[in-house]
């Protein structure tokens, strides 16, 4: 794949241009490349549709909370870039068109149901991307729940058009990284504990 192939020379150029890498280092900087060249092409599409639907800022909120979340929690991911395209325009525009249903109170629940999978189930991982450092898999859950927190707190403090954006947001993010989800799509999590 030219994502990968890519993200290997900017990596051994990284690699090659820094002291004193461990292999949890490589593999954290291993990771933001790929996510970061694999959401270049991504990220203008689903806006550019966004604007186009007169979504663009909760498309933006929720794609803020989603993807804080989802770099330290992990999840399921699509096999293709098509794939990709949709599953994320579905995560990202449903908020919007979801969240004038939802008051204060559905919020809440959301973040409770939100908190509880994630302190459970994440950080998420694949068996052909394996989390093997306990150390990198503790450290992610952590950030998980403080990004749970924080994005809760700050949206109790917001209108509740962009609160219920910002927690349902949350909240399908908190889906992908739920074992049934892995069996679901037919995807095996990791067996490194």
């Amino acid at each position: 794949m030219i994502i990968d192939a890519l993200a290997k020379k900017i990596e051994d150029f990284i690699v090659a241009h820094m002291e004193e890498m461990d292999s949890i280092k490589i593999e954290t900087i291993r990771y933001g490349i790929k996510v970061f060249l694999i959401n270049a092409y991504k990220i203008p599409i689903i806006f550019i549709v966004a604007y186009m639907l007169g979504i663009l800022k909760y498309a933006i909120i929720a794609y803020i909370c989603f993807g804080s979340l989802r770099t330290f929690a992990g999840g399921i991911h699509a096999e293709r870039g098509i794939a990709c395209i949709i599953s994320s325009m579905i995560i990202i525009y449903s908020p919007a068109y979801l969240s004038p249903y939802l008051d204060r109170n559905y919020n809440i629940a959301l973040f409770i149901i939100t908190f509880i999978i994630i302190a459970l189930y994440s950080p998420s991982d694949t068996r052909k991307k394996p989390i093997k450092s306990y150390k990198l898999k503790a450290d992610l859950k952590a950030d998980s729940i403080l990004i749970v927190v924080i994005i809760f707190a700050a949206s109790c403090l917001l209108p509740e058009d962009i609160s219920g954006v910002m927690v349902v947001s949350m909240f399908f993010e908190s889906l992908l990284v739920l074992p049934i989800t892995y069996k679901i799509f037919g995807k095996e999590r990791s067996s490194y504990a």
